[in-house]
């Protein structure tokens, strides 16, 4: 059984988008600077790209939990 063409720019039922993730992932984050905390490292603020770097050295994956918060130094 075929299906009738349609025209571009129309819903297409047997389409399947990709599920969207629950929270980002590395460079998907958007973030200037994020809080890093975990084992084997000093938790603190760094800029995204020491973030990334750091977790690729560690064979780790970043995860955004918290796109709205502000990261703030805590003594």
């Amino acid at each position: 059984m075929a299906f009738p063409p349609r025209p571009r720019g129309t819903f297409n039922p047997r389409f399947k988008k990709e599920q969207q993730q629950e929270h980002r992932t590395n460079h998907m984050i958007r973030a200037i600077e994020v809080r890093l905390v975990g084992e084997n490292l000093e938790p603190g603020i760094y800029s995204l790209a020491d973030a990334i770097k750091i977790a690729k050295e560690q064979d780790l994956d970043l995860v955004e939990i918290s796109p709205g918060a502000k990261p703030r130094f805590v003594k």
